[in-house]
């Protein structure tokens, strides 16, 4: 299942975010998850990517303790938390792409 999430990285190098009840909030405590976040600005032909792996766990007993907005309308009660156990990614620059600017060295 892949669907965009409101996040942040807390204080403990974890990432929580909400969540309505249903599907998403099921499979997120169910094995290994998966956050990934991009960043991208054409302007100068740079941008990274970030895949974090690791476990969730639901946070009944402190959701109303974490502060984080969601841009979605609805209901979002639920917090889960990943505890991050492999963190990968790459960062695309301007000096990376061949003289003719189409492809990557």
């Amino acid at each position: 299942m892949v669907v965009p999430v409101n996040f942040k990285v807390d204080h403990d190098l974890t990432i929580v975010f909400r969540s309505g009840g249903g599907a998403k909030l099921a499979a997120s405590t169910r094995g290994i998850v998966a956050i990934q976040v991009d960043e991208v600005d054409p302007l100068h032909r740079v941008g990274w990517s970030v895949l974090v792996e690791g476990t969730a766990r639901w946070l009944y007993e402190e959701q109303d303790a974490v502060d984080l907005e969601t841009w979605a309308p609805g209901s979002r009660p639920y917090v889960v938390r990943i505890t991050p156990t492999r963190v990968t990614g790459r960062r695309i620059r301007l000096d990376q792409l061949d003289t003719d600017g189409r492809g990557y060295r």
